[in-house]
């Protein structure tokens, strides 16, 4: 394959929704650079072998585990295996489908504009390693989560095909074979100093990285698609939002997590982010269910479906959807959606 860039991702079958609808966003703005998905289970790989979509490269878990990842397997959870990955997968794309960069992303983001523009930042600090910061908001707090959940967010690592970058890919990948756990900040604590390093970018792009984390720090310009530092004023474009810690509290009532870590927000920027997501996630759902029989949900709870109620077709209009949103919850519920 001879490509420039290239992108990588991960999820199984209880995450396909979120991965499916993070591919569509991303072919939205790059239809030509090819997207390999590692599927971690047997059911995702069935149902990306049979969606067929353009450009994407699936690979089977089995064929890509080597030993280290075996053992490693039967006994980290299934997040902390995932992370375990992270990295390989990355290694295993620039070594065997040969693209200038490979960048994973993480499953549960959600595009607003072209990546490019980051990977273009990278080449053009003359970097050959890139990274997108958590960001935290500085208080005492935030400073907190930081030392435990590192500096920086693995969510669209970028990596070339130099001679440094690989090294540091496997310092990084050995880093995360010899501990990579929740209690020790996983994979990302590992990327804490890689701004010390001459040859990694730290992106200063605001508008890569938004998430639940510091989002409080941003209000909707009133275009589509921008977004304003509350402090600064400055106008930043938004390229993608990471809706990480959704909950499923049942079938169709989300918690999406923010004012547990966060009370000041613009609430229409966060209507702006979470209601049509919520919506492309439930679509999704219902086309997983009725082709392959699986409804993704993932929650801190379990067992929460039982027997799946019937199908409902989604409003072609949704404008009275914001009048509906249980506010004082942080919970939108989809069945007033549809």
């Amino acid at each position: 394959m001879n490509t420039i860039n290239a992108y990588c991702t991960l999820f199984d079958s209880n995450y396909a929704d979120k991965g499916l609808v993070m591919i569509q966003s991303l072919r939205g703005y790059d239809k030509v650079s090819p997207i390999f998905v590692l599927c971690m289970d047997d059911l995702c790989f069935e149902i990306l072998s049979s969606e067929k979509i353009s450009n994407v490269e699936i690979i089977k878990l089995d064929d890509f585990v080597d030993d280290d990842l075996r053992k490693l397997q039967q006994i980290r959870g299934k997040g902390e295996f995932c992370w375990s990955c992270t990295g390989k997968l990355i290694k295993y794309v620039l070594i065997n489908y040969g693209p200038r960069t490979c960048t994973y992303v993480d499953s549960d983001l959600l595009f607003y504009s072209d990546p490019i523009v980051l990977i273009n930042e990278m080449h053009t600090k003359n970097c050959s390693v890139q990274v997108v910061p958590h960001r935290f908001p500085n208080t005492r707090r935030w400073r907190k989560v930081e030392r435990i959940s590192g500096k920086n967010c693995v969510q669209f690592n970028t990596f070339s095909d130099s001679q440094d970058s690989m090294e540091l890919l496997d310092h990084w990948i050995t880093q995360c074979i010899n501990k990579c756990d929740k209690n020790s900040g996983g994979d990302q604590i590992y990327t804490s100093n890689w701004g010390d390093i001459k040859y990694v970018n730290i992106s200063q792009n605001e508008g890569a990285g938004l998430a639940p984390w510091n989002v409080e720090k941003y209000k909707l310009s009133k275009n589509n698609n921008i977004i304003l530092n509350k402090k600064t004023n400055k106008q930043v474009d938004l390229v993608f939002y990471h809706f990480q810690g959704l909950e499923y509290l049942d079938r169709y009532r989300i918690y999406i997590r923010l004012r547990k870590r966060i009370s000041i927000f613009d609430q229409s920027l966060i209507d702006y982010l979470y209601i049509p997501y919520l919506i492309s996630l439930e679509k999704m759902k219902q086309m997983l269910k009725e082709k392959y029989g699986v409804v993704p949900i993932y929650s801190h709870s379990s067992g929460l479906f039982g027997d799946e109620c019937n199908p409902r077709n989604l409003k072609a209009v949704i404008s009275d959807l914001i009048e509906k949103r249980n506010v004082k919850k942080d919970t939108y519920d989809i069945s007033d959606f549809i």
